[in-house]
Parts: structure tokens; C-alpha cells; sequence
């Protein structure tokens, strides 16, 4: 189960929620924003944390073009100007 971020004000949307677990992070989600929001709840949606060093090195973020909350990803600058890009899905 999911939360329509947009029935939620910005202290409740997931960034606000965990910023206090990590000293560094950065979090790129999705969710279904196709539909008309009904319930504060939904189901399916995804989050990728980058955490601590990661959260420094993060240069991109995206989710799927469809705007169905199927997949997310993040893109690092690495060493040498060396990119990584990690993807979620369900």
C-alpha cells in the first residue's frame, strides 16, 4: 500500500517523513498520479533512498513517463565521471 501524496500536505510526503533517519539522503518515488486521488491510501508506487555518500552523488531522477508509479530511478556521478543508474520496479 501506497500514499496519494496528493491528498497529503508536504509534511506528511515521504521526504518529510524519513529526513530525520539519515543524516544525507535523497529519495526519488512514483505513484499512480493517472487517477482521481479517492482515498489517502493506494496501492502500488515505489521509493529508492540514497543514503549518506550516495545522497551527495545523485545527478538525475526520473519515474516512468506513464505516471502509473511503476518504476523510478536515480543516476550517481561516480569516480572519473563514471555514471550508475539504479532502477526500481514492480
Amino acid at each position: 500500500m501506497n500514499v496519494d501524496c496528493r491528498m497529503m500536505q508536504e509534511e506528511g510526503r515521504l521526504p518529510m517523513q524519513t529526513r530525520e533517519w539519515w543524516e544525507h539522503q535523497h529519495v526519488s518515488w512514483s505513484n499512480n498520479i493517472t487517477a482521481n486521488p479517492r482515498t489517502p491510501r493506494q496501492f502500488r508506487g515505489n521509493a529508492l533512498f540514497s543514503i549518506k555518500k550516495a545522497a551527495h552523488r545523485v545527478i538525475a531522477k526520473g519515474q516512468d513517463e506513464s505516471h502509473l508509479g511503476r518504476w523510478t530511478w536515480t543516476r550517481y556521478q561516480g569516480k572519473n565521471h563514471h555514471t550508475l543508474c539504479i532502477i526500481v520496479a514492480y
